[in-house]
Order: structure tokens, then sequence, then C-alpha cells
């Protein structure tokens, strides 16, 4: 979950000792939207703790206050083995985290970041104890070899297993099949271009960067923007 409105404050930090980053925004009164990733997020609201499920399209928020937010966010296909959920069961979802845990947990966490003058700290010190195991090493394999532009095929045969069940194993972590993964992968890649490279930023830039991330071209990457963003890729080359 990234948040994809200009203007909105927002910090981000790597997790010492977690595969993911903690991060804070503060969002004003109105309508925020947030874009697909290929993650899922634990969010402290201030009041409600919750899970952000992966994503296929922009989620959208009317937010009547203004309000601050403290979160990990996970990186693609590992949130689940700490959050305990099956990322394909929140998909484009925000579940209230006592609707999957336990409620003794639910209430000592909660009560515990209330308390806190230092919220993230205590969300990452409850994650880190959370993570009693590992992702699966193909998990990360996975993500690797589809930034890397590798077929469906490819990344079956290097994980050791049938296309058929790369895409029943990928619904558990991902939340969707790998042909998914790979084009929201491809988004955020070119979206990365998009704010790195002001020179760019106009059409002849913009079917580069489809070039590099992978695209066949940039009516390739017209379409799949549409498709997951509801937006041109020339729609976020001022924001």
């Amino acid at each position: 979950m990234t948040a994809a409105q200009p203007g909105v404050p927002y910090r981000e930090r790597r997790c010492a000792g977690l595969p993911g980053v903690a991060w804070t925004a503060s969002r004003p009164a109105g309508v925020t939207s947030v874009l697909p990733d290929g993650c899922m997020d634990l969010i402290w609201t201030g009041h409600d703790l919750i899970i952000a499920g992966p994503d296929v399209a922009p989620n959208t928020t009317h937010v009547e206050t203004v309000s601050t937010m403290t979160a990990v966010r996970f990186d693609p296909g590992q949130g689940p083995t700490i959050l305990g959920v099956r990322a394909a069961e929140c998909r484009d979802l925000r579940i209230p985290v006592a609707e999957v845990w336990p409620a003794g947990d639910v209430r000592r966490l909660t009560d515990s970041l209330h308390e806190s003058t230092a919220p993230g700290t205590e969300l990452l010190a409850w994650c880190r104890r959370r993570q009693r195991e590992s992702t699966p090493a193909w998990v990360g394999g996975v993500v690797e070899s589809l930034r890397e532009g590798a077929s469906v095929t490819a990344v079956a045969r290097q994980v050791a297993m049938s296309e058929r069940t790369l895409h029943r194993r990928a619904h558990e972590y991902f939340g969707y099949g790998p042909k998914t993964l790979a084009r929201i992968l491809r988004m955020r890649a070119a979206l990365d271009r998009i704010d790195r490279s002001p020179q760019e930023r106009d059409e002849g830039g913009l079917s580069a960067i489809a070039a590099t991330c992978g695209y066949a071209d940039y009516a390739h990457m017209y379409r799949e923007f549409r498709d997951l963003t509801g937006c041109a890729p020339t729609e976020f080359m001022n924001r």
C-alpha cells in the first residue's frame, strides 16, 4: 500500500530484521487513493488496527478528518507468514485484525499502541515477535525473477513447480497469480522511473520507460496503467 495522492506527507524506512518498510502518513480530510504495489500492510490508524490486503485496482478512501497512520508494509509475498492470513483472503480489502487474530492478542497490541508515544516502534516489535518462521524461499525468487522480466513458464521452472501449482501457491502468498503480480511490479517500476526521471516526462520519454520496464511498447504500458491505476501514464508526469 503506497500513497498515490500528491501532497500527502509520507515517510518510510526499511525495517531492521523484517522484510518490509515502516511508514507514516498524515492524511488530510478528503479522498485518498492508493495504487497496487504487490504488498500487504499492518496499519494503526490511531484508533483501529487493520490489515490492508494486496490490491489489483486503486483503493479509494474518504477521510473525514485529518489522520496520521503508522504502519508496516511487507515486501511482496512476505505478509502472510507474519500476519497469519492468506493473501487471497484479503485481496482488495481492508480487514480489522479482530476478524483474524485471537481477541486477547488484538487487545494487548491495541492497548500498547494507545499508550505508546512511539507506536511505530511498538508495531515493529510486535511484528518481529510474530516472525516465528520464514516465508518460503521460492516466494522471493518469484518476485526477483518477475522483476527481471522472466516469463511465468520460466519462473515455474526455476522454482521447480508446475505452472498450475505456482498459480495456486501464488494466491496464498501474493493474493493473485504470477501474471497479475508481474503486471503490478512492472507498473511500479515504470512509476518509479517517471518519478526519478523528470527529463523523460514526455511521450517520447515514456516510450523509453516502457521499453526499459518490459512493456512491448507505449500502447502496452498505457493499457496496463489504465487497468491497474485508472489513469494514463501521462497523468503521473506532473504529480
